[in-house]
């Protein structure tokens, strides 16, 4: 959709602006926004993942201004593979679609 596009353009501009800046010089974030309507697997906690770790976030990116807590876990080695493998790897079974994936480069 039209108004879809505009809006990844907004928040791909917005990320930029946030972490590019911390970024280490040959580093990147890749970022996959996904439609998991047909999955079994619902997506409600947000991933933040590296090659050595990761975060989950209980209620996504979103900024709140009134007071609301967002919980960040720092996840388990057991966990991180299992993520990896699901989100990341090529040849992964998941049931989402990536609608859009970009990488902002340090």
């Amino acid at each position: 959709k039209e108004a879809d596009i505009k809006d990844y353009k907004l928040y791909k501009e917005k990320l930029e602006e946030i972490y590019k800046p911390s970024l280490l010089p040959k580093s990147s974030l890749t970022v996959k926004l996904v439609d998991d309507d047909i999955s079994t697997e619902k997506m409600h906690a947000r991933l933040l993942l590296s090659k050595l770790g990761g975060l989950r976030f209980d209620h996504g990116f979103e900024e709140f201004y009134d007071g609301t807590q967002v919980d960040i876990t720092l996840i388990t080695k057991k966990t991180h593979d299992l993520h990896c493998s699901w989100y990341l790897d090529r040849n992964s079974k998941n049931d989402f679609r990536i609608v859009e994936e970009w990488s902002i480069l340090g």
